[in-house]
């Protein structure tokens, strides 16, 4: 078992389930919702839904939580086991009123970076209600469920049926982490990392010119010269995440002070230029370890803030970082004649 989805219907509690298995297994959790929705509820295009799901799930193992049917091209080419939490009407419908209310009296972010959250309107007296959808589809998934584990497509499927809470603990508590720890250490880039670092350099630069080639020029040669003047700056921070004595991670930053802007502040400023890790090692806290060495050094080098862009297209990144305790500070708008 090293690449789960965790399905059921929603209210079931399937997200605290595959939030602890993944604990347990010590691998990385993905939440298909935190993937799919954009701010003021809106939704990503299919295309761009699939894509970024496609790039988390690069990792040799995961804990995938969540159901998006339309997904299943996606999401099961390399799963390993499916893990149904099929509990009664009266468990399912109990536990999603009580989140509901939960979520209406708190108030809480339902993923990161949206800002979206349930009201008592939009729950209890909309068309378009989460709670009334967890009610009408019930009956519906189980029969879905039902007929992929009997599906002749989908017999090389591990499918685990949960029918109560109590089974469900006592299936956690049988669980074993994965593989092996993984170990990730921080250090100075070096110029005979350049290789690693073009390779990194051009994932990054490729999704960037795909997205928005009216701004980024494809990768090309000339970002070796660049990389090896930037490894060469001592006004530069430029640190590597390593993995297994190979480099799957590099971060870079520098310090500013405005000295010719008069209505702007003096403090000194950290700016991250590029944070980037490997498509296959995502999802396992190397951006997170990058991104707290940077921090470290801004605090030691004394900057006052830690400022960074991120691409419109990005949303990925920006739910990153806003995990982070970044907020939005200024917007950047441009109009093509």
């Amino acid at each position: 078992m090293n690449r789960v989805n965790v399905v059921g219907t929603s209210g079931s509690g399937k997200s605290t389930f595959a939030r602890q298995l993944a604990e347990r297994m010590q691998a990385p959790y993905i939440e298909m919702d935190v993937i799919h929705w954009l701010p003021d509820w809106q939704e990503k295009s299919d295309n761009q839904f699939f894509a970024d799901l496609k790039s988390e799930l690069q990792t040799e193992h995961w804990v995938l939580d969540g159901n998006y049917n339309k997904s299943l091209e996606v999401k099961w080419q390399d799963v390993d086991t499916v893990i149904w939490l099929d509990y009664s009407f009266a468990i399912t419908a109990y536990r999603a009123i009580t989140r509901a209310l939960s979520r209406c009296l708190s108030k809480q972010e339902l993923w990161p970076g949206t800002g979206n959250v349930e009201t008592f309107k939009q729950t209890f007296m909309s068309k378009d209600s989460i709670l009334l959808w967890t009610l009408k589809t019930f009956r519906r998934n189980r029969r879905r469920y039902l007929d992929m584990i009997a599906a002749p497509e989908y017999q090389h499927i591990k499918f685990i049926r949960i029918r109560h809470p109590k089974q469900a603990k006592r299936f956690l508590a049988n669980i074993q982490p994965v593989g092996r720890a993984q170990t990730v250490d921080i250090r100075a880039a070096h110029e005979q990392d350049i290789d690693a670092l073009l390779d990194l350099n051009r994932q990054i630069g490729e999704m960037h010119h795909q997205q928005a080639s009216h701004v980024f020029a494809p990768p090309s040669e000339q970002e070796r010269e660049f990389l090896l003047q930037a490894l060469k700056s001592s006004e530069r921070l430029f640190l590597v995440a390593e993995y297994d004595h190979q480099v799957v991670g590099f971060i870079t930053a520098v310090m500013h002070s405005n000295e010719a802007i008069p209505f702007l502040v003096k403090d000194p400023i950290c700016r991250i230029g590029t944070l980037v890790v490997d498509e296959k090692h995502r999802g396992q806290g190397v951006g997170e370890k990058l991104m707290q060495a940077c921090l470290d050094w801004a605090k030691q080098s004394g900057a006052s803030d830690i400022r960074l862009e991120v691409m419109a297209f990005n949303q990925g990144a920006e739910a990153f970082y806003h995990k982070l305790g970044f907020e939005c500070q200024s917007k950047i708008l441009s109009k093509r004649p």
